[in-house]
């Protein structure tokens, strides 16, 4: 879910400050029509929950999100500076 469906580096948000003004500059774009960075990650990221659990309605459904390893995370926008 993070990685295909949210894109950015999760302290990226949280973050801002430490992130690279190019990277800055993606993240302010993709969260542009959300109230910030940090709301568009929450939508995105319960967006791609409900998608996981809607396939699988109505049985249980755990989601596991982290699995990454550090290098994927790095890929991320935002991920090179944590």
């Amino acid at each position: 879910v993070v990685a295909n469906h949210i894109g950015i580096h999760p302290n990226a948000v949280l973050d801002p400050e430490k992130v690279s003004p190019e990277a800055r500059i993606i993240i302010n774009e993709k969260s542009k029509n959300d109230e910030s960075p940090k709301a568009f990650f929450i939508r995105r990221l319960s967006e791609g929950i409900g998608s996981i659990a809607a396939a699988f309605y109505p049985r249980p459904v755990i989601v596991r999100l982290g699995d990454f390893k550090s290098n994927e995370y790095r890929r991320l926008v935002g991920g090179e500076q944590f």
